[in-house]
């Protein structure tokens, strides 16, 4: 398949932007594994299966920009490594902080609304790499333009209000606890953006 010269680049692009973030989530897992000896086995299983996901799927899509650069016969894996991973691993990441809001405020409402939007933008990608499928084997399907509207809405719809939600409790737990503990509480509260803010990335 000839891939026009705009999307080649655009391509390029998004695959650079990838692996960025991949770099950032390589220093986040290496914070936990460091910090994390007290941790749940299945809280680091959880971690470690997620990052080997997210390897996975930035490997997977380097190989298949590399193969169309230079002009070689491939297998098409983009439905998967895109449509397929991506919303597993945001909806496994999502309902993780959906539980640790529960925990830390007490409270279900805003976590009814982070799983229920995580569960919409899994159900839309999924749907979406189906159809991109069909349309390659040019079989009808769902329309792919509107899951992939729906999946990333619903996305950046449960980042926010995990964004929202961990800020507004941390910020509440800072004005009513003692100078070091408001310092923890100020850090975790940027952190929790930062990671928010990249998960919506």
């Amino acid at each position: 398949m000839d891939w026009p010269q705009w999307q080649l680049t655009a391509d390029l692009v998004g695959l650079i932007f990838n692996w960025g973030l991949l770099g950032i989530l390589c220093l986040q897992t290496y914070g936990y594994v460091e910090q994390s000896a007290l941790e749940p086995v299945r809280h680091r299983a959880a971690v470690y299966i997620l990052f080997l996901f997210e390897l996975v799927q930035s490997i997977l899509l380097a190989v298949e920009v590399i193969q169309v650069v230079v002009a070689v016969p491939y297998v098409d894996l983009f439905w998967f490594s895109v449509y397929i991973v991506s919303p597993i691993t945001c909806a496994a990441t999502q309902c993780f902080y959906a539980k640790r809001i529960i925990e830390l405020s007490r409270r279900h409402v805003w976590s009814g609304f982070i799983v229920t939007f995580s569960a919409g933008q899994l159900i839309a990608g999924i749907i979406a790499g189906i159809s991109l499928t069909l349309e390659q084997w040019r079989r009808p399907g769902p329309p792919f333009a509107l899951m992939v509207f729906i999946w990333l809405v619903l996305s950046i719809a449960a980042d926010l209000i995990i964004v929202v939600s961990m800020s507004m409790m941390l910020s509440k737990a800072r004005w009513t606890s003692y100078s070091q503990s408001a310092g923890i509480a100020t850090r975790l509260t940027t952190i929790i953006v930062e990671t928010g803010s990249l998960m919506g990335s």
